[in-house]
């Protein structure tokens, strides 16, 4: 599929058929990413649509080679089953979100309040007889847990990328593309989707919800090596600079 690249921004932009225009800030720490974005009128891109990039733009371009920060993210709590949220509470909040810099600067989680962990605990409720691509908040709980248990190793899932469609996270995180971009993974021979955990004892120890940031994995290796493309909620590097990619759609 053909894309237009647009000249003479300090972000690259392209417009993509089918979603948009897209943009991808050069390095830079998450929040100054952040607001770089917004003045291009651009919010950062979710999983759905940066599955739909990947699928569509250049086999060459920038937008495969690299993970990416998305707006997605993710709440932990000892003995509570993590909660995937659409969006996170750092792109709406400049406090929370130097907050969450600062922590991660000094190796410590951000720690959230347990009215808000309570907040997308009843959102999880509300939504329960929902289907998952269509769920503000996904609970990994126990019974998806089990559907994938056979492709866990320790804390971690490898998911077949041939069966993305079968199982709720995923379903979550890739909406109606799920067959279609696990599909595209297989072909280019990643037969395996990792999703990436903090250790259970490692979440027990925190005794306080914190909240992470999803990370996209690369598409692309190293100088042309397959990447994986799992989803990471064991990244915490939100002070370190990386590439933002945003998009020109409207979020609620």
């Amino acid at each position: 599929m053909q894309q237009e690249k647009i000249i003479g921004s300090e972000i690259e932009e392209f417009e993509i058929p089918g979603l948009g225009r897209i943009g991808a800030t050069p390095e830079i720490v998450f929040k100054n990413g952040l607001a770089l974005l917004k003045r291009h009128r651009l919010s950062l891109i979710g999983l759905r649509d940066l599955a739909y990039l990947r699928m569509n733009a250049n086999r060459e371009g920038d937008f495969l080679s690299r993970g990416v920060y998305v707006r997605d993210s993710v709440l932990f709590n000892s003995g509570n089953f993590p909660l995937f949220i659409s969006g996170s509470i750092l792109l709406s909040n400049r406090k929370m979100l130097d907050g969450a810099v600062s922590a991660q600067q000094k190796q410590k989680e951000f720690i959230v309040s347990g009215a808000i962990f309570e907040h997308f605990c009843k959102l999880v409720k509300s939504n329960k007889n929902v289907p998952p691509e269509e769920r503000a908040v996904y609970l990994f709980d126990e019974e998806e847990q089990k559907k994938l248990e056979k492709f866990r190793q320790k804390n971690n899932y490898f998911v077949p990328t041939n069966k993305l469609r079968e199982f709720g996270l995923t379903r979550w995180a890739y909406k109606e593309l799920a067959r279609e971009y696990g599909n595209m993974l297989n072909n280019l021979g990643i037969e395996k989707m990792p999703v990436w955990f903090p250790e259970d004892e490692y979440v027990s120890e925190i005794k306080s919800p914190f909240l992470r940031q999803v990370w996209v994995c690369c598409l692309k290796g190293h100088k042309g090596t397959k990447g994986e493309s799992g989803l990471s909620a064991n990244n915490r590097s939100l002070h370190e600079t990386s590439r933002l990619v945003g998009i020109s759609k409207s979020y609620n």
